[in-house]
């Protein structure tokens, strides 16, 4: 590790790039290396960054650059917050989640450094503006980059706020780091060319959005957005969700699905605090992804949980029913797709239909002390219908009546 070490800190600044890519595959190898040096390596990472004039002109070795930090990054320890547990996504920055600590190994020590980094990535994202504006198209390599920045910052802030470190997440998320964040980030929302896009720049333009969404949701309580800031975020939620701002290529529907299921985690606290007007519009976009996606697909199942979370909060037998009759209408409408979604899905998929059959158990379980519930679920009409899904070797049967 020493000469690695050495050899980020060169003079030459190839030498200090290849420095970077080898430890990149050190840390893929062997995960733990980064908590043992963590500090160190950050600060390798900021100076490196803050010369990015430099990389700008070799992209290539940028984009190398920044993926290895998102590896690194990928390996701060925190928890989900409640409403992500339970939700399957194949979300980029979380592919070396696995090996992740999920204890606190030191790392409280190193938010000084990390808070520096994030400024310095701030101002990288904001070295691309320029070019954001004045390029004919947003080339692959510098949609890399763009997003390994986004997605470094969104760790970050993830970390910052549900890390598994002693440091209260208000002193974090002070003014020192929420302002910079919410001019230079956030001021910029929502990124779109002045120039038309080709499909496959709509679909990457898609993708950048989706990730600042991400950042201004977890830090939206920590920065008091002003309303126009907070309703041109909701706009983009609704639109996302609705699919009317992604291609409708193969491609474009794929890079959709992957993508869109990371607002979900955010549906049913938006739901419960917007205007009713927003309320009505985020749960009928939400609505429509749950109807409209594959019912095979991973999102399908990000959808499921969210609608446990909005009928049962926190899964809660004490939980009085919603009074609200726009929550109330669009439950309805969730609880009697279930047992059309189950048919379509069969014994084809018999780890999605399980997830069904358990939901429509705990809406039953629940029913005996929820009228909304009770009634919805004698109008399901199951009386004669037998469920049944095979799945590992145990028999999952429900019958209602």
């Amino acid at each position: 590790m020493t000469y690695i070490f050495n050899a980020m800190t060169n003079l030459a600044i190839d030498i200090r790039l290849m420095a970077f890519k080898f430890f990149d595959l050190v840390v893929q190898y062997y995960p733990p290396c980064f908590s043992l040096y963590a500090e160190k390596i950050l600060q390798s990472y900021e100076d490196i960054l803050r010369k990015n004039q430099y990389c700008l002109e070799d992209k290539g070795k940028l984009r190398t650059t920044l993926s290895g930090l998102v590896h690194c990054l990928s390996l701060l320890p925190s928890k989900k917050p409640e409403s992500e547990k339970g939700i399957s996504g194949d979300r980029m920055i979380h592919a070396f989640e696995p090996d992740a600590p999920t204890a606190n190994t030191g790392f409280s020590t190193i938010i000084k450094k990390l808070k520096e980094l994030v400024l310095v990535l701030i101002n990288c994202f904001q070295d691309f503006i320029p070019l954001l504006i004045s390029m004919p198209q947003l080339d692959a390599q510098s949609f890399d980059c763009i997003l390994s920045i986004l997605q470094s910052i969104d760790i970050a802030v993830r970390f910052f706020i549900y890390g598994t470190h002693e440091v209260a997440a208000e002193s974090i998320c002070n003014q020192t780091l929420s302002s910079p964040l919410s001019k230079k980030l956030l001021g910029v929302f929502p990124l779109y060319p002045k120039q038309h896009l080709s499909v496959k720049e709509d679909d990457r333009y898609f993708i950048l959005n989706i990730v600042i969404t991400d950042i201004f949701l977890h830090l939206r309580e920590w920065i008091c957005p002003s309303a126009n800031v907070f309703e041109k975020f909701l706009e983009f939620i609704e639109n996302a969700l609705l699919g009317t701002i992604c291609s409708s290529t193969r491609s474009g529907k794929a890079a959709w699905e992957k993508h869109v299921s990371s607002l979900l985690p955010f549906i049913p606290k938006l739901a419960s605090e917007v205007e009713t007007r927003w309320q009505s519009r985020i749960l009928e976009s939400f609505t429509q992804t749950f109807k409209g996606c594959n019912p095979e697909s991973s999102l399908k199942l990000a959808c499921l949980s969210m609608i446990e979370e909005m009928l049962i909060p926190n899964g809660d037998k004490h939980y009085t029913e919603a009074s609200d009759t726009v929550v109330l209408d669009f439950q309805t409408v969730w609880i009697r797709e279930l047992p059309s979604l189950l048919m379509l899905l069969g014994d084809r998929q018999p780890s999605s239909s399980q997830v069904v059959l358990r939901l429509l158990l705990r809406l039953g379980q629940f029913s005996g002390s929820n009228s909304f519930l009770f009634w919805n679920m004698k109008i399901l009409n199951l009386r004669s219908v037998s469920f049944t899904a095979h799945v590992k070797k145990e028999t999952y049967t429900m019958v209602l009546s």
